[in-house]
C-alpha cells in the first residue's frame, strides 16, 4: 500500500472511531432513559430525546460513509476484519434508535390509548413467535414470502419504516439481498427497497413459466416408496396452488397433469395405477389420482411398520444357544459362503418352521436388505457409493459375499446403462455428465497406464477442472466437455477421442517432441483449432491444440464428499460436478490459462480446497482430507506405457508349440490312436506304415 493510501486509511480509522465513542455516550443516555418514569416527562424532555434520535440518525450515516471507504481502501487480508467491524457497529446503531423510537412510540397518548384496552383482553397464554420468512431469490419461494411478509410487516401500521427495512433486510439473502444492497439503511429508502424487490420477482410471466418448469422436472421415483409418493404429491400441489394464485385456469389440467405424474412413477405404482384405470369407464379425474397416491403411500407406510414390528420382534426372541447349536452345524457352509454373514436365525416358532431374516447391513435391522434401507435411501449418491465401498458388498446387486466382476446379476443401470446398481447413479441433469464414467465402475479398473507416475498418497488434492462448451464442426451442435486448467503446460491439447467425437478439422504438422516430468518425450504430429465457451454463454474464445491420444487419467481419483467442504452458497461452480470422477478431454495450458484466471479467491480453511474466481466460474482446487491410498496424477505420457509393454513382451517366455510338418502330425496321431497298454504292463505297437507303397518306395527296385 502507497504512503498516500495509509495515511488516509488512517485518517478514516480515527474518524470511525470518534464516531463509535459519540454513539457510546447516546448509548449511556438511553440506559439513563430506562430508569425514568415516562408519565412525568415533560414537553422538553420527550423534544430531546427526539433530538438524540435524530443525532443517532445522523451518526450512523456518516458512519456508512467512512466505513465504505475504509472497505475500499483496505488489504484484501484485512477485508474480513472491517466487514466483522461494520457489524458490531451497525448492531450498535440499530440497537439505539429503535430503543430511541420505542420510548418515543410509548410516549404517544394515541398510542397509549389504543393499547388499555387490548392489555385487558390480553390472554395469559403466550403464542409462540412467528419467524419471519426467508427470501434467497428463487422465484418458486416468492408468492410464499411475499403474502407472508405482506401480512406479518409491510401492512402492520405499528411498525415504523425503519423498523421495517431493518425486517425486511433480515428476511433476504443470496441474490435477493443484492437488489436494496446499494440502499442506504433510513426510514425513506424502505418503500423503495420494497418496490424493487417487487419489480425484481413480482414478474408474472418468469413465476408461471418457473413452476410449469418445476412440474415437468419432477425428480423420477425409481423403488416405490411411501416416502417419495408424499413428496411427488406434495410438490404438484404446491406448484398448482400457485399457478391457480397468479391466476392461471388450472381447473382443465386434470389430464396433462396426471400424464406428467405418471411418468415419474416407479413400475410398481404404475402398474397399480393402471389396474385402477380398468375399473373407471370415463377419464379419471386429478382428484381421484391424488386419492389413489394417498392410499398407496398409506399401504407402503403400514406395510413398512408392520415388516419393523415384525424384525423387532423376532430379534428380541431369538434364542443364542439355537443360534450357536445351527452354526456349529454348519460351519462348512459358513465357511464356504460369505453371504451367510448377515443372516440372523430366529428361534423356531409354533409350526415347527425356522425363520431366517437379513440383517441390514447399513442400518443393523431385520426385514430388508440394503437395496430397501432407508437410511440407505436418504443418502446422497456419493455417500451411498461410500457407504457400498465400505460395506464391501457388489456394486451391481448390492449384496455380500462377492464382488463386482463375480456377480451373476447381469442388469444395468435403468439410467445410464452402466453396470452399477441404479441406486449409485449419479443424477445426469447436466449434459456434461454424459462423458463421465461411472464411479462404480472403478472397482474393476485401475487408472489408466498413461499418468506418468502413481504414489501412495493418504491425502487427495483437487486439480482445477471446468466444463466448457466446443462446437461440433459439420452440425454447429454444442457438447460439453470437461476441461483441466495446467498452468505448468506450455500448450493444450485434446484428445484423439473428442477430435473425432466433434468432427474437428485436422492440421498435420512436422514432429513436435512433448516433453513432461523426468523429461520423458513423445512425438505429436497433429493440431487441430475448435472455440471454447463458458456455460453461462459470457465468454468464448478459440484456442490451438495438440492432439494426443489421452490427457490424463480420471479425476478426482475418488469421490469427493461435498458436503463436508463448505461451500459458499450462491456461487456458480466452473464444473457443478467437480467431485465426481470423470475422464478429461481437454488440457489448457498456460497459452490461454491467465485469460481465464481471476483475481478473486475463496479460502475454505486450513487443509481444504480454495476457490478461485475464472471466466468459466469458480474453480475449485486444493486438498479434500483423507482417504484410501490412491494415484497421484502428474502428467500425461506414452513412451513409458511403450516401454513397459516391450519389457513385459522380452521377459515372457515364448509358450507357442511348434506343430511340426504333415508328416509329423500324422506320427503323433497315429500313436495316440494305436498305443494300448496291456493288463499284464506291456504295450501293444501298430508299425507306423505308410498306406501306398508305391509313394514311400518311389523309383527303388526289390
Amino acid at each position: 500500500m502507497s504512503t498516500s493510501k495509509s495515511t488516509e486509511l488512517s485518517t478514516l480509522v480515527r474518524q470511525r472511531g470518534n464516531i463509535r465513542g459519540r454513539l457510546t455516550t447516546q448509548t449511556q443516555y438511553i440506559n439513563t432513559l430506562k430508569l425514568v418514569d415516562f408519565s412525568s416527562l415533560s414537553n422538553a424532555q420527550v423534544i430531546e430525546i427526539k433530538l438524540h434520535l435524530k443525532k443517532c440518525e445522523t451518526l450512523y450515516k456518516d458512519f456508512e460513509t467512512f466505513q465504505d471507504k475504509i472497505e475500499l481502501l483496505c488489504d484484501e487480508s484485512e477485508i474480513q476484519e472491517q466487514i466483522n467491524t461494520r457489524s458490531t457497529i451497525e448492531n450498535q446503531f440499530i440497537t439505539a434508535i429503535s430503543t430511541l423510537q420505542d420510548i418515543l412510540e410509548k410516549l404517544n397518548p394515541v398510542n397509549v390509548k389504543s393499547q388499555l384496552p387490548s392489555q385487558s383482553n390480553e390472554s395469559s397464554v403466550k403464542l409462540p413467535t412467528i419467524k419471519l420468512p426467508v427470501f434467497d431469490g428463487s422465484y418458486l419461494k416468492w408468492l410464499e414470502f411475499r403474502d407472508t411478509y405482506l401480512s406479518l410487516i409491510h401492512e402492520n401500521a405499528s411498525i415504523q419504516d425503519i423498523n421495517k427495512f431493518h425486517y425486511l433486510r433480515a428476511s433476504l439473502e443470496g441474490s435477493a439481498s443484492e437488489v436494496i444492497k446499494s440502499l442506504e439503511f433510513t426510514s425513506i429508502n424502505y418503500k423503495i427497497a420494497w418496490d424493487l424487490l417487487c419489480a425484481r420477482y413480482d414478474n408474472k410471466r418468469v413465476l408461471i413459466n418457473s413452476h410449469l418448469k418445476s412440474l415437468h422436472l419432477i425428480n423420477p421415483i425409481t423403488t416405490e416408496s411411501h416416502k417419495a409418493l408424499r413428496n411427488l404429491l406434495d410438490h404438484v400441489n404446491k406448484n398448482m396452488r400457485a399457478l391457480k394464485a397468479l391466476g392461471i385456469p388450472t381447473e382443465y389440467w386434470d389430464v396433462h397433469i396426471i400424464f406428467i405424474i405418471t411418468m415419474k412413477l416407479d413400475a410398481t405404482t404404475n402398474m397399480k395405477w393402471e389396474e385402477y384405470l380398468s375399473n373407471c369407464s370415463d377419464n379419471p379425474t386429478l382428484d381421484q389420482f391424488y386419492t389413489f397416491i394417498r392410499n398407496r403411500a398409506d399401504v407402503l407406510e403400514n406395510a413398512v411398520s408392520r415388516t419393523t414390528n415384525h424384525s423387532e420382534s423376532s430379534s428380541n426372541s431369538n434364542s443364542n444357544n439355537h443360534n450357536k447349536k445351527f452354526w456349529n452345524n454348519n460351519n462348512s457352509v459358513s465357511k464356504n459362503n460369505k453371504s451367510f454373514d448377515n443372516l440372523k436365525i430366529s428361534s423356531p416358532v409354533a409350526s415347527g418352521e425356522t425363520v431366517c431374516d437379513f440383517v441390514c447391513l447399513c442400518c443393523n435391522k431385520q426385514g430388508h436388505r440394503i437395496y430397501d434401507c432407508p437410511k440407505f435411501k436418504d443418502m446422497d449418491v456419493p455417500h451411498r457409493v461410500t457407504e457400498v465401498k465400505r460395506l464391501k458388498v457388489c456394486h451391481n446387486c448390492l449384496r455380500e459375499g462377492h464382488n463386482f466382476q463375480n456377480c451373476r446379476l447381469k442388469s444395468m443401470c435403468r439410467h445410464c446403462k452402466y453396470s452399477h446398481n441404479t441406486l449409485l447413479h449419479l443424477n445426469k441433469n447436466d449434459k456434461h455428465l454424459e462423458n463421465i464414467n461411472s464411479t462404480v465402475a472403478s472397482q474393476s479398473q485401475t487408472l489408466p497406464p498413461v499418468t506418468l507416475s502413481g504414489i501412495s498418497n493418504s491425502s487427495q488434492v483437487l486439480l482445477c477442472t471446468a466444463v466448457v462448451s466446443v462446437k461440433n464442426m459439420i452440425n454447429n451442435e454444442t457438447y460439453p466437455v470437461r476441461a483441466l486448467l495446467d498452468s505448468g503446460s506450455q500448450s493444450s491439447f485434446v484428445t484423439d477421442n473428442l477430435k473425432r467425437k466433434l468432427n474437428l478439422p485436422v492440421h498435420n504438422i512436422e514432429p513436435l517432441r512433448v516433453s513432461g516430468i523426468n523429461n520423458v518425450a513423445f512425438s505429436i504430429s497433429e493440431r487441430v483449432t475448435l472455440g471454447i465457451e463458458s456455460r453461462n454463454k459470457n465468454f468464448s474464445t478459440m484456442i490451438t491444440c495438440l492432439v494426443v491420444p489421452k490427457v490424463t487419467g480420471t479425476l478426482p481419483n475418488s469421490p469427493v464428499n461435498i458436503l463436508e467442504l463448505d461451500l459458499p452458497p450462491n456461487i456458480e461452480l466452473a464444473d457443478p460436478y467437480f467431485y465426481c470422477p470423470a475422464e478429461v478431454d481437454l488440457l489448457l495450458g498456460a497459452d490461454i490459462f491467465w485469460d481465464l484466471v481471476g483475481f478473486k479467491r475463496i479460502t475454505l480453511g486450513v487443509g481444504r480446497p480454495v476457490l478461485q474466481e475464472s471466466q468459466l466460474g469458480w474453480l475449485v482446487s486444493g486438498p479434500v482430507g483423507i482417504y484410501k491410498p490412491g494415484h497421484v496424477i502428474c502428467n500425461y505420457t506414452h513412451n513409458i506405457n511403450d516401454n513397459l509393454q516391450k519389457f513385459w513382451e522380452i521377459e515372457e517366455l515364448n509358450l507357442k508349440i511348434n506343430i511340426g510338418t504333415p508328416e509329423e502330425r500324422l506320427c503323433e496321431s497315429h500313436f495316440q490312436e494305436n498305443v494300448k497298454r496291456l493288463s499284464n504292463g506291456r504295450f501293444s505297437v501298430k508299425m507306423p506304415l505308410k498306406e501306398i507303397p508305391e509313394e514311400a518306395l518311389g523309383d527303388s527296385f526289390i
